[in-house]
């Protein structure tokens, strides 16, 4: 992300995006359709390797992506 988007328009959206009612985190992914609607671009590419699109949700998810990262897993 740039640094306006990180620094100025996620705090944006934030303050206008749910909270989850259990965990009151706010999903990133419609940052991305929210950020179109206010004229801005989302220009994406293809991964390429299942770790650089892994969602880390649980414990397993972040050990699986600490040993990518650390090069004692292969993808």
């Amino acid at each position: 992300m740039s640094p306006d988007a990180c620094f100025d328009l996620l705090p944006r959206f934030g303050q206008e995006a749910e909270q989850a009612a259990a965990t009151r985190e706010r999903n990133f992914l419609p940052f991305l359709p929210w950020l179109t609607r206010h004229g801005h671009p989302v220009l994406t590419f293809p991964s390429t390797n299942e770790f650089e699109a892994i969602g880390v949700n649980t414990a397993d998810d972040r050990r699986r992506l600490e040993a990518y990262l650390l090069g004692l897993e292969q993808s």
